[in-house]
């Protein structure tokens, strides 16, 4: 991170001496995250739980309250459509599927936001060509039965399905939960309001009501696009 900071200072320097440092947005984001050990997980990406699936996103620029704090979910998809409007060029890329950050970036408060995302991981070769399957019986290193353990990983960090990966999923993630199939069949449920680590899987006690309407919200957003996804993100939380 050193190495980071001293590039982002080095730019913002730059910036200033040539004097658009007041006229430019400054905007730092990373890949998903890595696994160091959570979940039982050792080493891999690609998975629902929070870890995974949460990155920074800071944002420096004229108009953005300094030392501000943005609590509502926001999309990879969001990027295309803010640097247009930032730049002025609203209308200018078609259709999206996600939408303008700029009000949330300059402290304004939206008419209405989305209260749900779709999380997925898409079926790869390393999992036997979308069957959810790897290619032979991967076990997580150092385990011989590989209980528990990450199944090996395949080109890009995609882990394999094998011991301790279902494989595959797609997710529902609101402000308070996070529902997930995969593809073999397995189901997860996380009540992230009191259990923000994900540690309890309560898929199995959980409302029935609350269930079914998780489930509905997935199949809405699984494979919505443009004005469709926005209608299925802002639906019942």
């Amino acid at each position: 991170m050193l190495a980071v900071d001293e590039m982002v200072g080095s730019l913002v320097d730059e910036l200033e001496a040539a004097g658009e440092l007041e006229n430019t947005y400054i905007v730092f984001t990373s890949d998903n995250g890595w696994f160091q050990g959570e979940h039982r997980i050792h080493s891999t990406k690609n998975r629902p739980y929070e870890e995974s699936a949460r990155v920074p996103l800071l944002v420096r620029g004229p108009g953005v309250p300094a030392g501000s704090e943005v609590q509502e979910l926001a999309l990879n998809t969001d990027f295309a459509p803010t640097f247009a409007e930032l730049a002025g060029l609203e209308g200018e890329f078609g259709e999206s599927d996600g939408r303008s950050l700029t009000p949330l970036i300059r402290g304004e408060e939206p008419a209405a936001w989305r209260s749900a995302v779709l999380l997925e991981r898409l079926p790869s070769e390393e999992d036997g060509g979308g069957s959810g399957k790897g290619k032979g019986k991967a076990k997580g290193k150092g385990d011989k039965a590989g209980e528990d353990k990450e199944g090996k990983t395949g080109s890009g960090g995609v882990p394999k399905a094998g011991p301790g990966n279902p494989g595959p999923f797609r997710a529902v993630r609101t402000g308070t939960h996070k529902y997930v199939e995969y593809e073999n069949g397995e189901e997860e449920l996380y009540d992230l309001a009191n259990d923000p680590y994900e540690l309890e899987n309560v898929y199995e006690t959980a409302d029935p009501t609350l269930v079914e309407g998780l489930k509905a919200r997935l199949e809405a957003l699984r494979d919505c696009s443009g004005d469709g996804c926005r209608e299925a993100e802002d639906g019942a939380p």
